[in-house]
C-alpha cells in the first residue's frame, strides 16, 4: 500500500523539530538528528492541541448582527471590571458554584496560569512548601516550569517529584498511590495532576479525587492542589465539585481544546473559597488582563443556547473518531494504554520499534513523541506517541494507511528514517 501523493506540500529533510509537535521546545531522543521526510505528502497533524472541529460557529454570526457596533466599542477603549465579573458568573453558572468561589480568566491559557502560579503564588521560602510531586505521567511542561521557573538557588530546596511508577499503572491507581504518598509525608507540597490525563486521555472515579483532596488536606500543612483540566469539556467525571468542597484547591482550564478558541489563548482558574481565593487575587489577577474583545467574544460563547449544544456536537465526533482511530491502531498490532473515549488523546505503542514516532514524521505525520514525556515517566520513549483524534474518519484512514507503511518500513529498513 503506498501513501497518497499531494503537490503543493514539500518537506523532505526538515529537521525533526520543525514537523514534531514537541511540548514547548523539549529536547527528546535524538531531536538534533534530521528526518528522511518522503517528498510530496502532506501533513496530517495528529498533535495538535487545538480542537479540529474549531468554534462554535453561531459565534460570528451573532456577533455581526447583534453586537457589530460594540465590536469597535471594545477595540477602542480598555476592559472593563464589569466584564471579567460577567465571565466569572457565567462559569459559576455554568458549574453551579457559589459566589465565593473564585473564577479567573487570563491570557497565555491554562499553561501560562500554571506558570503563574509558581512565580507569583507559591512561597518560595524553606520548610513552607517542599516541592512539585505528580503521579508520573502526565503534562510535561509542568516539570519544565519548574525546572525554568524555580530560582536556581531554590531547586534543592524545592524538588521536582514523578512517582515511579510502571507505565501501564491506571490512572486511578496512580491517584490512589499518590494520595497514600502525600498521608505519609508531613511537609507541605504542591501536588499537581492533570485530568483527563495527558497523554493517555484517561479519566478518574469520583471516589479517586476524593481521596486526593482528603488525602492533601488531612495533614498538619495542607498541599496546594493543582488540577490542570485542560481537556475536561468532555468527560463525565470532573474535580470541579471539589474546589467548592475543600479549601487548598485550583483548577485550571482551557477554551482552546474543546471550545475552540485557541487563537485566543485564554485559560482560568476555579479556585477554592476562603483565604486561597484572597491569595489568589491579590497575587494572580491583574487589572485589565484578558482585552476587551476577547471577553466579548468570550461572553457570547459561554452563553449556554451557544456552548452546549457545540460541547455536545464535539463530544459525540470525539467518541466516533476516536472509536475508528483505535479499532485501526489495533489493528496495525500497536498497543493503547486505557483511555476514554469521549477525550480527543491517547498514547499508543508500536513495541518494537524503538524510533516509531520519528518514522511517523518521515511519513508526513505530526505526534507527540514518547519521549516529550520522559521528565515524568522514566519507562516511556519513542515507541509511543501522543495521538490527538482527528476531525473525521476519512482523516484518520488516511494516516492509517501512513502508519501501516511506516511500519513496515521499519521493521524493514530501522534507519530509514534518518538522514544520513
Amino acid at each position: 500500500m503506498q501513501p497518497e501523493k499531494h503537490n503543493h506540500i514539500n518537506i523532505i529533510n526538515q529537521p525533526r523539530s520543525e514537523i514534531m509537535a514537541d511540548y514547548a521546545g523539549q529536547q527528546g531522543s535524538n531531536h538534533s538528528r534530521e528526518i528522511n521526510v518522503i517528498p510530496n505528502l502532506e501533513l496530517i497533524d495528529l498533535g495538535l492541541g487545538h480542537s479540529p472541529w474549531g468554534a462554535p460557529k453561531k459565534i460570528v454570526e451573532t456577533l455581526i448582527n447583534r453586537h457589530s457596533s460594540e465590536i469597535l466599542n471594545r477595540i477602542e477603549q480598555y476592559p472593563s471590571d464589569r466584564w471579567s465579573a460577567k465571565l466569572a458568573q457565567l462559569t459559576r453558572q455554568r458549574f453551579n458554584l457559589s459566589e465565593e468561589t473564585h473564577v479567573s480568566f487570563q491570557p497565555g491559557g491554562s499553561y501560562r496560569i500554571l506558570a503563574n502560579i509558581l512565580t507569583n503564588l507559591i512561597d518560595w521560602t524553606p520548610k513552607k512548601e517542599a516541592g512539585i510531586i505528580t503521579p508520573g505521567l502526565c503534562f510535561p511542561n509542568i516539570a519544565l516550569l519548574v525546572h525554568q521557573l524555580v530560582p536556581q538557588n531554590k531547586k534543592q530546596e524545592f524538588p521536582f517529584k514523578a512517582l515511579d511508577l510502571p507505565i501501564n499503572t491506571s490512572y486511578d491507581q496512580r491517584i490512589i498511590s499518590l494520595a497514600q504518598h502525600r498521608q505519609q509525608d508531613p511537609l507541605s507540597k504542591v501536588v499537581y495532576l492533570d485530568l483527563p490525563n495527558n497523554p493517555t486521555g484517561a479519566t478518574l472515579e469520583q471516589d479517586s479525587l476524593t481521596a486526593i483532596a482528603e488525602a492533601t488536606l488531612n495533614k498538619n500543612n495542607p498541599d496546594l492542589l493543582i488540577i490542570d483540566e485542560a481537556y475536561g469539556d468532555t468527560i463525565n467525571i470532573n474535580a470541579i465539585s471539589l474546589a467548592q468542597q475543600y479549601p487548598h484547591i485550583i483548577i485550571t482550564r482551557s477554551v482552546s481544546k474543546t471550545i475552540g478558541l485557541a487563537g485566543m489563548r485564554i485559560g482560568y482558574a476555579i479556585v477554592s473559597p476562603g483565604q486561597l481565593s484572597e491569595l489568589y487575587k491579590k497575587s494572580m489577577d491583574l487589572v485589565f488582563d484578558v482585552g476587551g474583545l476577547d471577553q466579548l467574544i468570550l461572553q457570547q460563547t459561554l452563553q449556554p443556547e451557544i456552548l452546549n449544544p457545540h460541547l455536545k456536537q464535539v463530544k459525540n465526533k470525539i467518541f466516533q473518531v476516536k472509536t475508528h482511530l483505535i479499532d485501526q491502531l489495533h489493528s496495525l498490532g500497536l498497543n493503547i494504554l486505557p483511555t476514554d473515549m469521549n477525550v480527543p488523546i491517547l498514547l499508543a505503542q508500536a513495541p518494537h520499534i524503538p524510533n516509531f514516532a520519528s518514522f511517523l514524521a518521515r511519513y508526513g505525520i505530526i505526534i507527540e513523541s514518547g519521549s516529550d514525556f520522559k521528565d515524568v515517566c522514566s519507562e516511556i520513549n519513542d515507541s509511543y506517541v501522543r495521538i490527538r483524534t482527528p476531525k473525521d474518519i476519512q482523516t484518520v484512514n488516511i494516516a492509517m494507511q501512513r502508519i501501516q507503511n511506516a511500519i513496515q518500513e521499519a521493521q524493514e529498513n530501522p534507519e530509514a528514517c534518518w538522514l544520513t
